[in-house]
C-alpha cells in the first residue's frame, strides 16, 4: 500500500476519535443500561426490568418445575437483580382456568417458590423476594372453547410466573 495513503488514513482516523471523544459512546459490559437510557428508560426501574429481565416465565401443564428456557429467565431476572442491589421484587404464580380455586392457588404458589429458588440460587438475598399466588384470578390470555389451537395458546400463556419490582 501506498505510505501516503496510510499516513492520510492515521490522520483521518485520528481526528475521528478526537472529534468523537465527547460525543460518541463505547459498548461496555452494560450494555442494556445503555439501551434503556438511551430509550429514555431509567437504569434500575421496574420498566428497565420489564424491557431487560424477562418476566415471565412459563410453565408446562400442571407443572412447577422451572424448563430449561425458565431456568435461562431467571438467570436474567438474577443478574438484572445483582446489578441493581437495593431493589425488592415480587414473585407472582399464575395458573390457567381448569382445575379448582383451591388446586390453583396451590400451583401457583408452587410455580412463584420454584422461579424464587432459582434466583435465590443465582446469588439473589432471599429477602428481596416475596411471593404471591393468584392461581386462575389473572389471566392474560382469554380461553375461547369452541377453538381448542387457540385454547391451548391461551392456556399456556396463563401458566407463568411474573416477577415484578417493587
Amino acid at each position: 500500500m501506498n505510505k501516503n495513503f496510510l499516513l492520510g488514513l492515521g490522520i483521518v482516523v485520528s481526528l475521528g476519535l478526537t472529534a468523537c471523544s465527547n460525543r460518541c459512546r463505547v459498548a461496555t459490559a452494560d450494555a442494556s443500561s445503555n439501551a434503556s437510557a438511551e430509550s429514555g428508560v431509567v437504569p434500575g426501574s421496574s420498566e428497565d426490568f420489564n424491557v431487560n429481565a424477562s418476566p415471565k416465565i412459563y410453565f408446562d401443564f400442571d407443572k412447577s418445575n422451572l424448563t430449561s428456557a425458565g431456568l435461562n429467565r431467571a438467570k436474567t431476572q438474577a443478574t438484572w437483580l445483582k446489578t441493581y442491589p437495593n431493589t425488592t421484587a415480587t414473585v407472582s404464580g399464575h395458573t390457567d382456568e381448569r382445575g379448582t380455586a383451591e388446586y390453583n392457588m396451590a400451583l401457583g404458589a408452587r410455580r412463584a417458590e420454584s422461579t424464587k429458588n432459582a434466583i435465590v440460587a443465582e446469588g439473589v438475598d432471599a429477602g428481596r423476594l416475596t411471593t404471591i399466588s393468584y392461581g386462575k384470578d389473572r389471566p392474560v390470555a382469554v380461553v375461547d372453547p369452541s377453538n381448542p389451537v387457540a385454547a391451548d395458546a391461551a392456556h399456556a400463556q396463563n401458566r407463568r410466573t411474573e416477577t415484578t419490582i417493587n
